[in-house]
């Protein structure tokens, strides 16, 4: 799949998913002084960084947000279960977010939008390959992101699933 497909296809399920919610209708009702704006959001785990114990879970990320419309961004950060469980052993993790955001029509979108603090449910299963989903919500300021769907390629054994969660910073200018 290329990457302008897989990009229309993040960007139809996040449609798909919030078109009818009450948040969306009530901001294409106010679509006068508020814009919605989608992309895609790709995270990479950073080898040999992630530390599991058994009822929380940690890993640090490299990210790519792909806006619509905009230039590239890239974030790094730390993502993991907050308060679950987590008997899993796995390597070579990426996810892949659908991500929608709004902003008001009369402002820029500011660089580096995404960092923030992301909440919401999360599983994985994995035999040797396996897959998993979250559901997550969070943002800074007064402006919040929702990153509707994550899917997770995993190599590895195990299960996890709880809270989890996705903190992002600007990634230091090389």
């Amino acid at each position: 799949m290329t990457v302008s497909l897989q990009k229309a296809a993040f960007t139809a399920l996040a449609l798909s998913m919030f078109a009818g919610t009450p948040a969306v209708q009530a901001q294409q009702a106010s679509s006068n002084d508020r814009r919605v704006e989608i992309g895609a959001l790709k995270c990479t785990v950073v080898p040999n960084s992630r530390r599991n114990y058994i009822v929380r879970s940690t890993a640090q990320v490299d990210c790519e947000f792909t806006p619509l419309k905009g230039e590239k961004e890239r974030y790094v950060g730390v993502t993991g279960i907050q308060l679950g469980m987590d008997l899993s052993v796995r390597e070579n993790d990426v996810l892949r977010f659908g991500v929608l955001t709004s902003r008001k029509l009369d402002t820029p979108r500011p660089a580096n939008s995404l960092a923030g603090k992301y909440f919401g449910a999360t599983a994985t299963a994995s035999i040797t390959y396996g897959f998993g989903a979250s559901a997550l919500v969070g943002g800074t300021r007064k402006e919040v992101s929702f990153v509707p769907v994550s899917i997770e390629t995993v190599r590895g054994l195990g299960v996890s699933a709880g809270l989890g969660y996705l903190y992002l910073e600007p990634a230091p200018k090389s």
